[in-house]
Protein backbone atom coordinates (compact mmCIF):
# COMPACT_ATOMS: atom_id res chain seq x y z
CA UNK A 1 0.00 0.00 0.00
CA UNK A 2 1.26 3.32 -1.34
CA UNK A 3 0.79 6.12 1.60
CA UNK A 4 1.35 9.87 0.81
CA UNK A 5 3.68 11.59 2.60
CA UNK A 6 1.62 14.96 3.48
CA UNK A 7 -2.04 15.23 3.62
CA UNK A 8 -4.09 18.70 5.00
CA UNK A 9 -7.09 19.11 4.93
CA UNK A 10 -9.64 22.52 6.13
CA UNK A 11 -13.39 22.53 7.29
CA UNK A 12 -15.14 25.31 7.60
CA UNK A 13 -17.97 25.56 10.35
CA UNK A 14 -19.39 28.25 12.35
CA UNK A 15 -17.95 29.82 15.33
CA UNK A 16 -19.34 31.42 18.56
CA UNK A 17 -16.85 34.02 19.10
CA UNK A 18 -17.19 37.74 19.58
CA UNK A 19 -14.30 39.88 17.78
CA UNK A 20 -14.02 43.30 18.73
CA UNK A 21 -13.19 45.75 15.85
CA UNK A 22 -14.66 48.17 12.72
CA UNK A 23 -17.49 47.98 10.07
CA UNK A 24 -17.12 50.11 6.90
CA UNK A 25 -19.50 50.54 4.40
CA UNK A 26 -19.11 52.41 1.16
CA UNK A 27 -21.74 53.40 -0.52
CA UNK A 28 -22.06 54.49 -4.02
CA UNK A 29 -25.08 55.52 -6.72
CA UNK A 30 -22.70 54.09 -9.89
CA UNK A 31 -24.86 54.91 -11.97
CA UNK A 32 -23.93 51.79 -14.56
CA UNK A 33 -21.83 49.18 -13.72
CA UNK A 34 -22.14 47.89 -17.47
CA UNK A 35 -18.31 49.71 -17.34
CA UNK A 36 -15.45 47.86 -17.03
CA UNK A 37 -13.61 51.10 -16.19
CA UNK A 38 -16.11 51.64 -12.94
CA UNK A 39 -15.79 47.87 -11.82
CA UNK A 40 -11.99 48.77 -11.39
CA UNK A 41 -12.48 51.65 -10.21
CA UNK A 42 -14.89 50.22 -7.68
CA UNK A 43 -12.67 48.20 -6.96
CA UNK A 44 -9.93 49.74 -6.26
CA UNK A 45 -12.02 52.10 -4.29
CA UNK A 46 -12.94 49.00 -1.68
CA UNK A 47 -9.45 48.10 -1.60
CA UNK A 48 -8.21 51.20 -0.78
CA UNK A 49 -10.69 51.70 1.90
CA UNK A 50 -10.84 48.87 3.39
CA UNK A 51 -14.43 48.47 3.37
CA UNK A 52 -16.08 44.93 4.72
CA UNK A 53 -20.04 46.45 2.05
CA UNK A 54 -20.45 48.50 -0.56
CA UNK A 55 -23.91 49.88 -1.44
CA UNK A 56 -24.08 50.27 -4.83
CA UNK A 57 -27.08 52.09 -6.24
CA UNK A 58 -28.65 52.81 -10.14
CA UNK A 59 -26.63 49.31 -11.38
CA UNK A 60 -28.33 49.21 -14.48
CA UNK A 61 -28.32 45.91 -14.55
CA UNK A 62 -30.92 43.05 -15.48
CA UNK A 63 -30.69 39.59 -14.29
CA UNK A 64 -29.12 38.21 -17.25
CA UNK A 65 -26.04 40.58 -16.77
CA UNK A 66 -22.97 39.19 -14.61
CA UNK A 67 -21.40 41.62 -11.45
CA UNK A 68 -18.07 40.31 -10.16
CA UNK A 69 -15.79 42.32 -8.13
CA UNK A 70 -13.10 40.04 -6.68
CA UNK A 71 -13.25 39.05 -2.84
CA UNK A 72 -16.89 39.82 -2.73
CA UNK A 73 -20.22 37.96 -2.82
CA UNK A 74 -23.17 40.18 -4.28
CA UNK A 75 -26.84 40.29 -3.47
CA UNK A 76 -28.54 42.31 -5.93
CA UNK A 77 -32.70 43.67 -6.69
CA UNK A 78 -32.61 44.56 -10.03
CA UNK A 79 -34.64 47.03 -12.07
CA UNK A 80 -37.47 44.61 -14.56
CA UNK A 81 -39.79 46.09 -16.73
CA UNK A 82 -37.10 49.67 -17.99
CA UNK A 83 -34.19 50.68 -17.41
CA UNK A 84 -31.57 52.07 -14.96
CA UNK A 85 -32.40 51.55 -11.43
CA UNK A 86 -31.40 48.69 -9.51
CA UNK A 87 -29.24 47.93 -5.82
CA UNK A 88 -26.62 45.86 -4.85
CA UNK A 89 -24.62 45.00 -1.82
CA UNK A 90 -20.84 43.51 -2.29
CA UNK A 91 -20.18 42.07 0.98
CA UNK A 92 -16.22 40.19 1.75
CA UNK A 93 -16.51 36.50 1.21
CA UNK A 94 -14.93 35.88 4.24
CA UNK A 95 -18.09 37.39 6.38
CA UNK A 96 -21.03 35.15 7.25
CA UNK A 97 -24.55 36.56 5.77
CA UNK A 98 -27.93 35.46 4.80
CA UNK A 99 -30.28 37.92 2.73
CA UNK A 100 -33.28 39.13 4.05
CA UNK A 101 -36.56 38.89 1.76
CA UNK A 102 -37.69 42.11 0.91
CA UNK A 103 -39.48 41.29 -2.79
CA UNK A 104 -43.20 41.34 -1.21
CA UNK A 105 -42.84 44.67 0.40
CA UNK A 106 -41.00 47.19 -2.67
CA UNK A 107 -43.22 49.10 -4.74
CA UNK A 108 -41.23 50.91 -7.10
CA UNK A 109 -37.87 51.19 -5.05
CA UNK A 110 -35.05 48.64 -6.06
CA UNK A 111 -33.98 47.20 -2.28
CA UNK A 112 -32.21 44.53 -1.23
CA UNK A 113 -31.65 43.99 2.30
CA UNK A 114 -28.32 41.44 4.09
CA UNK A 115 -28.20 40.27 7.65
CA UNK A 116 -24.54 39.50 9.67
CA UNK A 117 -23.49 38.25 12.79
CA UNK A 118 -21.50 39.64 14.73
CA UNK A 119 -21.45 37.44 17.93
CA UNK A 120 -23.48 34.43 19.60
CA UNK A 121 -26.95 36.66 19.23
CA UNK A 122 -26.30 39.79 17.83
CA UNK A 123 -26.89 40.71 14.61
CA UNK A 124 -27.06 43.71 12.44
CA UNK A 125 -29.27 44.54 9.18
CA UNK A 126 -27.88 46.40 5.96
CA UNK A 127 -29.90 47.97 3.39
CA UNK A 128 -29.33 49.45 0.29
CA UNK A 129 -32.03 51.08 -1.31
CA UNK A 130 -32.18 52.95 -4.27
CA UNK A 131 -35.15 55.79 -4.63
CA UNK A 132 -35.95 57.76 -8.33
CA UNK A 133 -36.81 61.31 -8.00
CA UNK A 134 -40.08 60.62 -9.22
CA UNK A 135 -41.11 57.95 -7.08
CA UNK A 136 -42.45 57.91 -3.65
CA UNK A 137 -40.97 57.28 -0.59
CA UNK A 138 -42.47 53.76 0.45
CA UNK A 139 -43.06 54.54 4.31
CA UNK A 140 -44.32 50.66 4.75
CA UNK A 141 -41.01 49.08 3.89
CA UNK A 142 -38.91 51.38 6.20
CA UNK A 143 -41.52 50.99 9.09
CA UNK A 144 -41.19 46.98 8.38
CA UNK A 145 -37.69 47.59 8.77
CA UNK A 146 -37.14 49.51 11.60
CA UNK A 147 -39.78 47.28 13.39
CA UNK A 148 -38.25 43.93 12.53
CA UNK A 149 -34.26 44.64 12.82
CA UNK A 150 -33.49 46.10 16.00
CA UNK A 151 -29.80 47.08 14.79
CA UNK A 152 -30.21 48.29 11.37
CA UNK A 153 -28.59 50.28 8.70
CA UNK A 154 -30.11 51.89 5.80
CA UNK A 155 -27.63 53.14 2.91
CA UNK A 156 -29.10 54.59 -0.44
CA UNK A 157 -29.53 57.52 -2.98
CA UNK A 158 -33.17 57.98 -1.43
CA UNK A 159 -33.32 61.73 -3.41
CA UNK A 160 -35.25 62.73 0.05
CA UNK A 161 -34.31 66.46 0.45
CA UNK A 162 -34.63 67.78 4.18
CA UNK A 163 -32.78 71.22 5.84
CA UNK A 164 -32.44 68.50 8.72
CA UNK A 165 -29.48 66.45 6.76
CA UNK A 166 -28.12 69.77 5.28
CA UNK A 167 -29.58 69.91 2.01
CA UNK A 168 -30.83 73.45 0.83
CA UNK A 169 -34.69 72.99 0.32
CA UNK A 170 -36.79 70.01 0.84
CA UNK A 171 -38.94 68.32 -1.46
CA UNK A 172 -42.04 65.79 -0.32
CA UNK A 173 -39.67 62.52 0.26
CA UNK A 174 -37.63 64.56 2.46
CA UNK A 175 -40.63 65.56 4.83
CA UNK A 176 -42.35 61.38 4.78
CA UNK A 177 -38.19 60.57 5.78
CA UNK A 178 -38.00 63.27 8.36
CA UNK A 179 -40.98 61.54 10.09
CA UNK A 180 -40.11 57.91 10.23
CA UNK A 181 -36.77 59.46 11.64
CA UNK A 182 -38.67 61.20 14.42
CA UNK A 183 -41.33 58.39 14.85
CA UNK A 184 -38.92 55.50 14.88
CA UNK A 185 -35.93 57.22 17.00
CA UNK A 186 -33.68 56.59 14.31
CA UNK A 187 -30.51 58.82 12.88
CA UNK A 188 -29.00 59.83 10.00
CA UNK A 189 -25.04 59.95 10.28
CA UNK A 190 -24.41 62.08 7.34
CA UNK A 191 -21.69 64.79 7.54
CA UNK A 192 -22.89 68.32 5.91
CA UNK A 193 -20.77 67.96 2.58
CA UNK A 194 -22.70 66.99 -0.79
CA UNK A 195 -23.32 63.81 -2.70
CA UNK A 196 -24.59 64.85 -5.67
CA UNK A 197 -22.52 67.23 -7.09
CA UNK A 198 -25.31 68.52 -9.81
CA UNK A 199 -27.57 68.72 -7.06
CA UNK A 200 -25.67 70.64 -4.85
CA UNK A 201 -27.82 68.27 -2.18
CA UNK A 202 -27.20 65.17 -0.02
CA UNK A 203 -29.17 62.41 -0.90
CA UNK A 204 -27.00 60.04 -0.64
CA UNK A 205 -27.40 58.92 3.02
CA UNK A 206 -26.30 56.74 5.71
CA UNK A 207 -29.50 55.62 7.96
CA UNK A 208 -28.61 53.83 11.75
CA UNK A 209 -31.27 52.63 14.65
CA UNK A 210 -30.69 53.87 17.99
CA UNK A 211 -28.83 51.01 19.15
CA UNK A 212 -26.50 51.45 15.91
CA UNK A 213 -25.96 55.16 16.87
CA UNK A 214 -23.73 53.84 19.66
CA UNK A 215 -21.20 51.57 17.77
CA UNK A 216 -21.07 54.78 14.62
CA UNK A 217 -17.69 56.49 14.58
CA UNK A 218 -17.39 58.28 11.55
CA UNK A 219 -19.12 59.48 8.06
CA UNK A 220 -17.09 61.18 5.44
CA UNK A 221 -17.50 61.98 1.85
CA UNK A 222 -14.74 60.83 -0.57
CA UNK A 223 -13.25 62.90 -3.61
CA UNK A 224 -12.77 59.87 -5.55
CA UNK A 225 -15.15 60.84 -8.47
CA UNK A 226 -16.69 57.36 -10.21
CA UNK A 227 -19.85 59.06 -11.35
CA UNK A 228 -21.85 62.65 -10.43
CA UNK A 229 -22.51 61.36 -6.95
CA UNK A 230 -19.64 61.14 -4.71
CA UNK A 231 -19.22 57.46 -2.69
CA UNK A 232 -18.85 57.73 1.15
CA UNK A 233 -17.59 55.79 3.49
CA UNK A 234 -19.93 55.16 7.12
CA UNK A 235 -17.65 53.60 9.67
CA UNK A 236 -19.06 52.02 12.70
CA UNK A 237 -16.50 50.60 15.73
CA UNK A 238 -16.37 48.09 18.35
CA UNK A 239 -17.80 45.38 16.57
CA UNK A 240 -17.00 43.54 13.37
CA UNK A 241 -18.82 41.08 11.76
CA UNK A 242 -19.18 37.13 12.14
CA UNK A 243 -15.43 34.98 10.83
CA UNK A 244 -15.18 31.94 9.78
CA UNK A 245 -13.72 29.10 12.27
CA UNK A 246 -10.81 26.54 10.45
CA UNK A 247 -9.70 23.25 11.47
CA UNK A 248 -6.56 22.33 9.99
CA UNK A 249 -5.97 18.47 10.36
CA UNK A 250 -2.14 17.04 10.02
CA UNK A 251 -1.36 13.08 9.65
CA UNK A 252 1.67 11.87 11.48
CA UNK A 253 2.37 9.50 8.52
CA UNK A 254 5.09 7.46 11.04
CA UNK A 255 2.72 7.39 13.93
CA UNK A 256 -0.10 6.43 11.14
CA UNK A 257 2.82 3.25 9.97
CA UNK A 258 3.50 2.41 13.66
CA UNK A 259 -0.35 1.98 13.88
CA UNK A 260 -1.26 -0.03 11.00
CA UNK A 261 1.60 -2.32 11.73
CA UNK A 262 0.27 -3.65 14.77
CA UNK A 263 -3.10 -4.42 12.99
CA UNK A 264 -1.76 -6.70 10.23
CA UNK A 265 -4.26 -9.64 10.28
CA UNK A 266 -2.98 -13.20 10.10
CA UNK A 267 -6.14 -15.62 8.93
CA UNK A 268 -6.11 -17.01 6.21
CA UNK A 269 -8.51 -16.24 2.99
CA UNK A 270 -10.00 -19.54 2.28
CA UNK A 271 -13.74 -18.09 0.44
CA UNK A 272 -15.25 -15.68 -0.95
CA UNK A 273 -16.32 -14.92 2.89
CA UNK A 274 -12.78 -14.75 4.03
CA UNK A 275 -11.86 -12.25 1.84
CA UNK A 276 -15.55 -10.06 2.52
CA UNK A 277 -14.58 -10.00 5.89
CA UNK A 278 -10.82 -9.32 5.63
CA UNK A 279 -11.61 -6.22 3.50
CA UNK A 280 -13.92 -4.87 6.11
CA UNK A 281 -11.64 -5.36 8.67
CA UNK A 282 -8.75 -4.06 6.71
CA UNK A 283 -10.81 -0.52 6.13
CA UNK A 284 -11.90 -0.43 9.54
CA UNK A 285 -7.96 -1.15 10.39
CA UNK A 286 -7.36 2.07 8.24
CA UNK A 287 -10.02 4.88 9.37
CA UNK A 288 -8.67 3.82 13.11
CA UNK A 289 -5.12 4.12 12.40
CA UNK A 290 -5.79 7.25 10.03
CA UNK A 291 -7.94 9.14 13.39
CA UNK A 292 -5.16 7.53 15.72
CA UNK A 293 -2.57 9.54 13.62
CA UNK A 294 -4.36 12.73 12.75
CA UNK A 295 -3.80 15.83 14.76
CA UNK A 296 -6.57 18.81 14.35
CA UNK A 297 -5.97 22.55 15.00
CA UNK A 298 -8.40 25.19 14.80
CA UNK A 299 -8.16 28.96 14.42
CA UNK A 300 -10.36 32.11 13.09
CA UNK A 301 -9.28 34.07 10.15
CA UNK A 302 -11.06 36.01 7.37
CA UNK A 303 -9.66 34.23 5.04
CA UNK A 304 -11.83 31.36 2.86
CA UNK A 305 -9.07 29.44 1.94
CA UNK A 306 -6.19 30.09 4.41
CA UNK A 307 -2.57 29.06 3.42
CA UNK A 308 -0.20 26.99 5.00
CA UNK A 309 2.83 29.09 5.98
CA UNK A 310 6.40 27.50 4.56
CA UNK A 311 8.56 26.42 7.94
CA UNK A 312 11.55 28.90 6.83
CA UNK A 313 8.78 31.67 6.92
CA UNK A 314 7.26 30.42 10.26
CA UNK A 315 11.11 30.23 11.67
CA UNK A 316 12.06 33.82 10.19
CA UNK A 317 8.66 35.46 12.11
CA UNK A 318 9.22 33.10 15.32
CA UNK A 319 12.85 35.03 15.08
CA UNK A 320 11.41 37.85 14.69
CA UNK A 321 9.48 38.34 17.77
CA UNK A 322 12.16 36.96 19.88
CA UNK A 323 14.30 39.87 18.57
CA UNK A 324 11.40 42.62 19.36
CA UNK A 325 11.26 41.35 23.05
CA UNK A 326 15.00 41.35 23.23
CA UNK A 327 15.17 45.29 21.73
CA UNK A 328 12.10 46.18 24.14
CA UNK A 329 14.25 45.27 27.48
CA UNK A 330 17.56 46.85 26.16
CA UNK A 331 17.12 49.30 23.48
CA UNK A 332 20.72 49.71 21.47
CA UNK A 333 21.34 51.17 17.50
CA UNK A 334 22.96 47.85 16.91
CA UNK A 335 19.57 45.59 18.39
CA UNK A 336 17.43 48.29 15.92
CA UNK A 337 19.33 47.77 12.90
CA UNK A 338 19.06 43.65 13.15
CA UNK A 339 15.25 43.91 13.86
CA UNK A 340 14.64 45.71 10.83
CA UNK A 341 16.69 43.26 9.25
CA UNK A 342 14.89 40.53 9.79
CA UNK A 343 11.28 42.94 9.32
CA UNK A 344 12.45 43.50 5.71
CA UNK A 345 13.61 39.70 5.26
CA UNK A 346 9.67 38.27 6.68
CA UNK A 347 8.44 41.02 4.56
CA UNK A 348 9.76 39.93 1.29
CA UNK A 349 8.74 36.10 2.31
CA UNK A 350 5.37 37.07 3.41
CA UNK A 351 5.35 39.19 -0.47
CA UNK A 352 7.47 36.01 -2.58
CA UNK A 353 4.88 33.36 -0.52
CA UNK A 354 1.68 35.45 -1.34
CA UNK A 355 2.58 35.69 -5.38
CA UNK A 356 3.86 32.11 -5.37
CA UNK A 357 -0.20 31.21 -4.18
CA UNK A 358 -1.14 34.02 -6.78
CA UNK A 359 0.28 31.72 -9.47
CA UNK A 360 -0.60 28.82 -8.76
CA UNK A 361 -4.29 30.48 -8.87
CA UNK A 362 -4.00 31.06 -12.24
CA UNK A 363 -3.31 27.41 -13.36
CA UNK A 364 -6.68 27.06 -12.56
CA UNK A 365 -7.43 28.80 -16.23
CA UNK A 366 -7.39 26.24 -18.42
CA UNK A 367 -10.14 27.12 -20.83
CA UNK A 368 -8.98 30.02 -22.00
CA UNK A 369 -11.35 32.41 -24.13
CA UNK A 370 -9.63 35.06 -26.21
CA UNK A 371 -12.81 37.02 -26.18
CA UNK A 372 -13.16 37.15 -22.84
CA UNK A 373 -11.43 40.39 -20.87
CA UNK A 374 -11.84 39.19 -17.63
CA UNK A 375 -9.29 36.38 -18.92
CA UNK A 376 -6.44 38.96 -20.55
CA UNK A 377 -7.12 41.01 -16.93
CA UNK A 378 -5.58 37.76 -15.59
CA UNK A 379 -3.07 37.35 -17.45
CA UNK A 380 -2.02 40.47 -17.42
CA UNK A 381 -1.80 40.23 -13.96
CA UNK A 382 -0.20 37.42 -13.72
CA UNK A 383 2.84 38.73 -15.74
CA UNK A 384 3.19 41.63 -13.51
CA UNK A 385 3.48 39.59 -10.51
CA UNK A 386 7.29 37.39 -9.16
CA UNK A 387 7.27 33.64 -9.25
CA UNK A 388 7.91 32.57 -5.73
CA UNK A 389 11.37 32.01 -4.81
CA UNK A 390 11.88 28.86 -2.39
CA UNK A 391 15.43 29.99 -1.01
CA UNK A 392 15.36 30.37 2.13
CA UNK A 393 17.21 33.69 3.24
CA UNK A 394 19.32 33.06 6.75
CA UNK A 395 20.66 35.39 9.00
CA UNK A 396 24.55 34.68 10.23
CA UNK A 397 26.46 36.89 12.57
CA UNK A 398 29.70 35.60 14.23
CA UNK A 399 29.96 34.21 17.90
CA UNK A 400 32.58 34.55 21.14
CA UNK A 401 34.79 31.86 19.36
CA UNK A 402 34.47 33.98 15.72
CA UNK A 403 32.93 31.78 14.12
CA UNK A 404 29.87 32.34 11.92
CA UNK A 405 26.23 30.67 12.82
CA UNK A 406 23.11 30.34 11.66
CA UNK A 407 21.70 28.89 14.69
CA UNK A 408 18.56 31.08 16.02
CA UNK A 409 18.96 30.41 19.67
CA UNK A 410 22.67 31.33 19.33
CA UNK A 411 21.73 34.49 17.76
CA UNK A 412 19.53 35.81 19.91
CA UNK A 413 22.08 35.27 22.61
CA UNK A 414 24.50 37.21 20.41
CA UNK A 415 22.06 40.13 19.96
CA UNK A 416 20.82 40.06 23.52
CA UNK A 417 24.37 40.35 24.94
CA UNK A 418 25.71 42.84 22.70
CA UNK A 419 25.74 46.65 23.58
Amino acid sequence: MKIKKKVLSTQIMKCSLIMINTLKILHLNIQSVNSETKIIQLTNLAKIYKADIVSLNETFLKPNKQLEIPGFNIFRSDRIGRRGGGSAICIKNSIIVSQIPLINLTTSENAVGIEIQTGQKNKIAIFSIYLSPSTKLNQSLFEHISANHKNCIITGDLNCKNKIWHCQNENSNGIILENFISKTNAHIVNCAKTTYNRGKSVIDLSITSSSMLTYFHSHTVLKQAISDHQPTITIFKNLEPFKRYHTIKRINWDNFRDDISKRQSTCLLENKDDIEKEASELIYDLKSSLDYATNSKSFMTKATKPAEIPRFLLDQIKLKRKLKRSLNNNYTEYRKKMYNLICRQVKNGIKNFKNYKFNLDFKELHNFNQSDSRHWKLINKLNESTSFQTIKTEIKLKNTQNVITNDQEEIVEIFGNHH
